[in-house]
């Protein structure tokens, strides 16, 4: 198959969030399988050159803001992978997401789309759209001959809502207007759910939970309108960066067989944020937003009764005011670091007992795979791609390893974390950890989903020449 894919982000040219990842990995993962993949997206300010081979120079000819506009292009390869760099200055030379304004967002997602329905669509079987700033996407290609269209929902919560005014550069055509209305305003994501071939999201609870619950974000009917059109499928992780027999960053390298690295891991981790590294206290790990959508403010009315048990290493950024109450908890037995680093994510990983997820929602997560990988015990609430990939180990004797909780309340958490660490002090930690490191996590498994979606989409509508 020839696979387009549009999206905002792209790891490792561009990312901020689990998208980048998601993209960047499954484009791979495609491509790998024999398909020729394409990759859309604006052309950065941190887009180094040199990341792509065989950078060469194209344009797109697109009806775009009344005329016929001819939008440069960067075309590179990322490995198996085709990249095309929209280099156009209203959407190049900065970084995802630096909008000026609201019309700023809804020019640069809508030239984004243009080029895709324009340019891309053209030379494809199958295009993938990747959340709302693909969506319009969807909507342009109404009326025409088009490829088949999945749009892959990653985060119901953002919607692309435009005033209609600020998409009169997109030349909509004119079928789209009722599709995308949304009380007076244009819905990219509603435009798309309604017009694209299938849809599905980064898990399969997250995607009854868009469906059946407020998670839906207002779009519940539309996603119930797609019947046995709408699926999920779990992300994976990239195995090779994610590896605790290999990883550079962690003070001692282990494995299934051999777990005592992750021990020395624990030590290590310990003396960097200052511990008091007693063997008989748990060590729980952060790495996340610090935000309320991430469910850290659950945590703070039981800190005491967290760290009266159990060491804490903490690594993320976001609300100020969670950032501040962990600053205020850094100590003999808090470690806080507030902000982003890469080695250090890998070392509070590999270094921790347990890692926290107390998401209100998640449509699939990412940290809580890495430490399953990592033989880390994740404890998680009961929710979208977290209910999906953590198996609860006092509810599976045989294949449990983490431990869930239902309610987003502070009582809930704890007694989950609690659960977790009577089954460290227990002696269970080496036992639960290695059935979490047998699980396969990588992108293998959900890249062979995709293929046969992608495939039974493309059998259904006729080919694009």
């Amino acid at each position: 198959m020839k696979i387009g894919m549009v999206a905002a982000e792209m790891a490792p040219l561009a990312k901020v969030g689990g998208l980048g990842d998601v993209v960047g990995a499954l484009s791979a993962e495609l491509a790998g399988l024999g398909h020729a993949v394409t990759v859309l997206l604006p052309a950065y300010a941190s887009i180094r050159g040199g990341q792509l081979a065989g950078l060469a120079d194209g344009a797109a000819e697109v009806f775009f803001d009344g005329m016929l506009r001819r939008v440069p292009l960067r075309r590179g390869r990322l490995g198996k992978v085709e990249v095309v760099l929209i280099d156009d200055p209203m959407v190049a030379g900065r970084g995802p997401y630096d909008d000026a304004d609201a019309r700023d967002e809804a020019y640069r997602y809508a030239l984004l789309s243009r080029v895709a329905a324009d340019w891309l669509a053209p030379r494809c079987d199958a295009l993938q759209l990747h959340d709302h700033h693909a969506a319009l996407t969807a909507s342009m290609l109404v009326g025409r001959l088009r490829p088949a269209t999945l749009l892959t929902i990653h985060n119901m919560a953002y919607q692309g809502i435009h005033a209609w005014k600020d998409l009169d550069a997109a030349a909509l055509p004119v079928e789209s207007r009722s599709r995308l209305d949304w009380y007076g305003r244009a819905n990219a994501l509603k435009g798309a759910l309604i017009s694209a071939d299938a849809v599905n999201a980064v898990s399969p609870t997250y995607a009854l939970e868009i469906r059946d619950t407020e998670n839906g974000c207002g779009l519940q009917q539309f996603v119930r309108d797609r019947g046995d059109t709408l699926s999920g499928i779990v992300n994976g992780i990239d195995t090779r960066t994610w590896n605790p027999s290999n990883d550079p960053y962690i003070a001692a390298q282990y494995g299934p067989r051999e777990m005592a690295g992750k021990d020395a891991c624990r030590a290590a981790l310990a003396r960097e944020f200052s511990l008091a590294n007693d063997p008989g206290r748990p060590l729980i790990g952060i790495v996340s937003r610090l935000t309320e959508q991430k469910g850290f403010d659950l945590l703070r009315p039981i800190m005491p009764e967290v760290t009266a048990l159990a060491d804490m290493a903490v690594l993320g950024q976001g609300d100020a005011r969670i950032e501040a109450s962990f600053r205020g908890d850094a100590g003999r037995h808090v470690g806080v670091h507030i902000g982003f680093d890469e080695g250090l994510a890998h070392r509070i990983i590999a270094g921790s007992d347990l890692v926290l997820m107390p998401s209100r929602f998640e449509p699939c997560g990412l940290i809580q795979l890495i430490a399953m990988r990592y033989g880390t015990l994740p404890v998680v609430r009961r929710t979208g791609g977290l209910a999906d990939t953590v198996l609860d180990a006092d509810e599976d004797g045989k294949d449990g390893f983490g431990f869930q909780f239902d309610r987003a309340t502070p009582a809930a958490l704890f007694s989950a974390i609690f659960r977790g660490l009577k089954a460290v002090q227990d002696g269970r930690g080496p036992a639960l950890a290695r059935r979490a490191m047998a699980v396969d996590v990588s992108w293998s498994r959900s890249a062979a989903r995709y293929e046969r979606l992608l495939q039974s989409l493309v059998a259904m509508r006729p080919a694009v020449t």
